[in-house]
């Protein structure tokens, strides 16, 4: 009797025991609720679940608004900005080089896809949409391709889901004209943009939300990389302009024409000399037309260092 007493407190204090070790092991999952989203920040990209087939599209022509179209950006710039107006965003440096590269093969310009990932996802930002949010989207960050029925797999990848959004992009600024755009039409396609990807119909509306939030990112990140990284704008703006001008005048000035003309009557010379006189002519020939080269030559680099 008394050792099955013994043996009956042995096995309470061992129960005891082994529930309160498991209670124990438990507290940091009862807690993880209340730890600051911050701490939860190690997320990975998920690779795509499997292939996905973007429908073909044609990159955006030359003839329309330069603005419009892909440009060299500093993306280490791009990612200050992110963080800067999206804290704690999950669009990390990698997936900028991914989003970057969607937008040079459709020709289009990164702060507007930029500007779709806000509107669609606000940028990935936990604070705004939640961690929980933030983390299941950056596998599609622009919400490509999710639709009732649709073939393709949720996690199709950043890549993908910018390439996406990039034909989408593309195929709306070919719906309207080429050339120069007025401001009205401007907003025209940002309305009829914004209607068809939101709604999946091609229909002129007035700019929501949406719209106004991709041309906020759009036209504030082209500011910020401006202002971040003077010496890219300078050689792709200015720089370009200068020399062109400065170019266009000295050909003005010095009758370009003629060297062009000497230079094709020199080569004619060499040609017709080498066969006549079996290269003795072309020696001297030869001779002039470098002197005439170097000449040139001189002339146009001292009108680009000009600039």
């Amino acid at each position: 009797m008394t050792m099955t007493v013994k043996y009956r407190r042995k096995s309470k204090v061992f129960r005891n025991a082994l529930i309160s070790l498991l209670i124990f092991m438990m507290l940091p999952w009862l807690f993880m609720a209340h730890i600051p989203q911050t701490f939860q920040y190690a997320v990975e990209q998920p690779a795509a679940l499997e292939p996905v087939t973007i429908p073909d599209f044609a990159p955006v022509p030359a003839a329309y608004p330069v603005v419009l179209q892909w440009m060299p950006q500093d993306l280490t710039a791009v990612e200050g900005w992110t963080q800067t107006h999206y804290p704690g965003s999950l669009v990390s440096l990698d997936m900028l080089n991914q989003i970057d590269r969607a937008a040079k093969e459709a020709n289009v310009n990164l702060g507007i896809l930029l500007g779709i990932l806000t509107s669609e996802q606000s940028m990935l930002s936990p604070t705004i949409v939640g961690f929980a949010h933030a983390s299941q989207y950056v596998a599609n960050p622009f919400d490509y391709g999710v639709w009732p029925g649709s073939p393709f797999p949720f996690a199709i990848g950043a890549y993908a889901s910018a390439k996406g959004a990039a034909s989408l992009a593309a195929r709306s600024i070919e719906s309207f004209p080429s050339g120069v755009w007025t401001g009205d039409q401007y907003i025209q396609w940002m309305g009829f943009f914004e209607s068809w990807y939101v709604n999946g119909v091609a229909a002129i509306s007035a700019i929501g939300d949406w719209g106004q939030t991709l041309s906020y990112v759009w036209q504030s990140i082209s500011q910020y990389v401006v202002n971040q990284v003077p010496t890219w704008f300078d050689n792709v703006t200015s720089w370009i302009n200068n020399a062109t001008a400065t170019v266009v005048q000295w050909v003005t000035n010095h009758k370009a024409g003629l060297y062009v003309a000497g230079l094709v009557a020199l080569s004619a010379i060499l040609v017709v000399g080498a066969v006549v006189t079996g290269g003795g002519l072309s020696v001297a020939a030869g001779g002039a037309m470098s002197a005439t080269i170097t000449l040139f030559n001189a002339n146009f680099s001292a009108a680009l260092s000009a600039t």
